[in-house]
């Protein structure tokens, strides 16, 4: 099954379960079933449901939990589903590697940190980030190998 396959059926079971909200996290899939869950939850029993169903979906070898849990308030739900699609728009880019950049994102001002290999990726990871609805700004602090 292709990553892009197993990627989907992941994020249709996220979406059936109870406790989690599926456009707050963000499905990365490598070869052999190997999946990446980034993004910011609310609490640990969304988290712990969406490392669960994750694992439950055929096709899926282990899951690598690299979710926030960010308390609720007023901002939570708006800054974590556009983190999750910021996420996702880098994910389904092949122009920059998603899992060097960390997001965060604060009112709709979305942070970039980690590293990638060149000046192209930095300014593209900016540029995927910008075309985001409901991102108002981007601070790009992601390095240059």
């Amino acid at each position: 099954m292709s990553d892009l396959a197993l990627r989907g059926r992941i994020i249709e079971a996220l979406a059936d379960a109870p406790h989690v909200d599926v456009a707050e996290i963000a499905v990365e899939c490598h070869d052999d079933g190997d999946v990446v869950l980034r993004g910011s939850v609310v609490n640990l029993l969304q988290r712990a449901e969406a490392v669960r169903t994750a694992r439950g979906v055929p096709g899926v070898r282990a899951v690598d939990d690299q979710m926030r849990t960010r308390p609720l308030g007023a901002d939570h739900r708006a800054d974590a589903k556009i983190e999750g699609a910021v996420l996702d728009a880098l994910i389904l880019d092949d122009a920059v590697p998603a899992y060097g950049i960390d997001v965060d994102v604060d009112r709709g001002e979305v942070t970039l940190c980690g590293a990638v290999d060149g000046t192209c990726q930095r300014d593209a990871a900016e540029r995927i980030a910008l075309r985001v609805p409901g991102v108002s700004e981007v601070r790009n602090r992601l390095k240059v190998w």
